[in-house]
């Protein structure tokens, strides 16, 4: 299911730009009906997933029969949707920002300093799904689907590896003396 999820993008990419778009519509059925499935035999996910799953696959089915391919500008704005409610939610009022929720559960972190970062850093994880998500939908009002295609199934995955990728290097020399660094510059030492 993991190697499906990963590689739907792709497949979807390659099959726009050959011009199989009602082709692409089908692999996006497939990748719904596999997470459909997903969400209830294993009961995965939350109340969230078990409304959108189901939702995106008759939306599909339906497309599949009128042969319309609106459909796949779907899931590139419920994905940025769905990940900027997730970090968007926890800068609440009240609300302890997610990436602090990971700092205090995996390092037991306390410091005034790192919890700030992480807030700072659950704001610009907030306002980088706000602009794919802005992308995601003037790309599909506007651009032509093979554009489209490239920025939603390449280029912004692209921009979210490279963004945690910065981080975690901006974190290692900004927080030298936590553990956690330390532990990722001996995982770059044997990477390298």
């Amino acid at each position: 299911m993991l190697l499906l999820t990963v590689s739907y993008p792709l497949a979807l990419h390659l099959t726009i730009i050959q011009g199989y778009v009602q082709s692409a519509v089908w692999i996006l059925f497939v990748i719904s009906l596999a997470h459909t499935l997903l969400v209830f035999v294993s009961g995965a996910g939350n109340r969230l997933a078990h409304i959108l799953a189901p939702v995106v696959l008759i939306v599909t089915a339906i497309s599949l029969i009128i042969g319309d391919a609106t459909v796949l500008y779907l899931p590139p704005i419920l994905i940025a949707s769905s990940l900027l409610v997730l970090f968007g939610r926890t800068l609440l009022p009240g609300e302890e920002p997610l990436i602090t929720q990971f700092a205090r559960k995996l390092e037991g972190e306390e410091d005034e300093t790192v919890l700030n970062y992480t807030r700072q850093l659950t704001w610009v994880w907030t306002l980088f799904f706000v602009a794919m998500l802005i992308e995601s939908i003037l790309l599909a009002l506007f651009a032509p689907i093979v554009v489209w295609s490239i920025f939603t199934n390449l280029i912004n995955y692209l921009l979210i590896a490279g963004l945690f990728v910065l981080e975690l290097v901006y974190r290692m020399i900004r927080f030298r003396r936590l553990p956690s660094a330390n532990s990722l510059r001996k995982i770059f030492k044997k990477m390298g």
